[in-house]
């Protein structure tokens, strides 16, 4: 059967993708990381604001005889939940005061990429197909990979000792790729390898998916390790696949859980020397005063509970960096919109895993839609456990991105015209 020919609108939604995800690294001046108010610099508009235009350029070129069913379709479930999140906080961003540009900024961000993900359902539905959605995938898993084998030779080079030692934590200082971003990228690298090239001899496939595995090792990110599972015991279960699959996969978790049952130190390098550590998550981040971060979000929430103070970067704009602030997703998204913005975001970012659920129960994950089946239920795991410990679902983020293809890939495959070429 020969190849379909990927479309010029599929192959500028697939760059938006990947320039999404590029802005979220942490190109910023050292100097301006505690500033009193937003100062527009040469490296915000080199890395955020040119990359962030060019994402709403390009979407719109992608699907220019369509951009009012674009503009609806923000209008719609689920696009809907973050424009109204945007919108909101947005709002409460000059209602507070605090920093009301700052906030404006970071939610037109998170517009653009919601005009971005509602161009790729608005194709999709033109097409009748998943294969838009799914081909983003691809683009995403091509990313990880390469960051990941880029990662592992920027270690091997500086010292793979060190690393695996546990004396430090593998993360890139240019382009701005911490740990927690390169577990995760590299757990679904894993996940991505794993599915697309599951029919090949699987030994083979594990060759594959050595390189992002010892990049989750050396990052020594909880995030990433429990994504991976998840995600890969969710995708794989889920699916039709040779009993050898299922055998390595779960010998590979027996593995690893024996590895940290037996060995202190790496349980105290991944901070899962006890139950109460593994749950605190950024929890265990503390203020000056040794209350947990998390409270510390809570009690901001309790200032405005309904609409929040606007978009804000906590550090940076309440405490002027001498107290530090736990990272979540949910917790971010209370502070910033209150519960009129963020809640029906919340549950909707909660209610897709019982969405993915019950379609794995139905067995949707027929053989037309296996790979979007198995690349949308990772991409929901991966993206709520790492929400758990940074504000992924509340701007450009990795996480945002693959949470967007994930709820994209539910609405394509509950569409009539997939459940028919899948039958």
């Amino acid at each position: 059967m020969a190849t379909q020919r990927v479309s010029m609108p599929t192959r500028l939604l697939q760059l938006c993708a990947i320039i999404l995800i590029a802005t979220s690294f942490s190109y910023v001046d050292t100097s301006l990381r505690i500033a009193a108010g937003v100062q527009v610099t040469r490296t915000h508009t080199i890395y955020r604001i040119v990359p962030i235009a060019m994402v709403g350029l390009l979407s719109a070129l992608a699907a220019h005889r369509q951009i009012g069913r674009i503009l609806r379709q923000m209008l719609n479930p689920p696009i809907l939940w973050w424009t109204w999140f945007a919108i909101v906080a947005i709002v409460s961003g000059f209602l507070s005061d605090i920093a009301p540009l700052w906030s404006a900024w970071k939610c037109t961000e998170l517009l653009v990429a919601m005009f971005w993900a509602s161009t790729v359902l608005v194709i999709s539905h033109h097409e009748q197909s998943g294969r838009v959605v799914e081909k983003c995938f691809e683009a995403v898993i091509g990313l990880c990979y390469f960051i990941s084998c880029w990662t592992l030779m920027f270690a091997i080079s500086q010292g793979a000792s060190q690393y695996l030692s546990g004396a430090e934590r593998l993360q890139l200082d240019w382009p701005g790729i911490n740990a927690i971003n390169l577990s995760v990228m590299a757990a679904f690298a894993i996940v991505g390898v794993w599915l697309t090239f599951r029919r090949l001899n699987a030994f083979m496939v594990m060759a594959l998916i050595a390189p992002p595995l010892i990049v989750i090792v050396m990052a020594r990110s909880r995030t990433g390790l429990l994504g991976l599972a998840l995600a890969g015991g969710y995708s794989i279960f889920t699916q039709r696949v040779k009993a050898s699959y299922r055998f390595i996969f779960v010998g590979l978790m027996v593995a690893m859980l024996g590895v940290f049952v037996l060995n202190a130190d790496m349980r105290e390098n991944f901070r899962m020397s006890s139950l109460s550590e593994l749950l605190k998550l950024s929890g265990r981040i503390q203020t000056e005063k040794g209350d947990s971060a998390w409270a510390e979000c809570i009690s901001r929430i309790g200032e405005s509970p309904f609409i929040g103070h606007g978009f804000l970067n906590m550090t940076r704009f309440m405490y002027r960096g001498k107290r530090v602030v736990g990272d979540n997703g949910f917790l971010h998204a209370l502070v910033s919109a209150g519960f009129v913005g963020a809640l029906p975001m919340m549950c909707y970012a909660v209610g897709l895993f019982v969405v993915w659920f019950r379609m794995g129960a139905a067995g949707m994950a027929g053989h037309h839609s296996n790979r979007l089946f198995g690349f949308g239920s990772s991409a929901a795991c991966i993206a709520f456990l790492k929400a758990m410990t940074t504000n992924s679902l509340t701007s450009s983020d990795f996480a945002m991105v693959l949470f967007l293809l994930s709820a994209a890939a539910v609405v394509i495959l509950r569409q009539p015209y997939c459940r028919q070429s899948s039958a």
